[in-house]
């Protein structure tokens, strides 16, 4: 016959009971997502409405879906020419981007120095950054 014992984790003797306070740790999360996600949601829902709804209700979701500012902005500007340079010169920088960083993140991961780790914290820091 076996005997079966209940293991019990129990404070150490002379520690109050305390509540958590890692749940806190999400509020700066939630206020920087509130930060970005709203104006990307006025932008989005803006670019749908016509000037009287915009002013009228900012933040509403619109009664009709119409592409017609995009049109409007289009024909105004010509931005279809704007757009097409805009292309061709992201898609050459960004080449040559790659071509000049590759090397340099690879220098910076293998190679260790006493200021790499302080290095790389601060690459990752501005992904923070929209």
């Amino acid at each position: 016959m076996t005997v079966i014992q209940r293991s019990t984790k129990s404070r150490k003797a002379g520690t109050a009971w305390r509540p958590s306070l890692a749940g806190l740790s999400y509020i700066p999360v939630l206020i920087y997502a509130a930060i970005i996600v709203v104006p990307l949601y006025y932008l989005i829902i803006s670019a749908f409405k016509d000037n009287l709804a915009i002013f009228g209700a900012p933040l509403a979701f619109p009664s009709s879906w119409s592409l017609d500012n995009f049109r409007r902005a289009d024909s105004a500007a010509q931005l279809s020419s704007g757009m097409i340079n805009s292309v061709v010169i992201t898609a050459g920088a960004q080449v040559l981007n790659l071509l000049l960083a590759i090397p340099a993140a690879y220098g910076i991961a293998r190679i260790p120095t006493r200021a790499s780790v302080l290095v790389e914290r601060i690459f990752a820091l501005g992904f923070l950054i929209p």
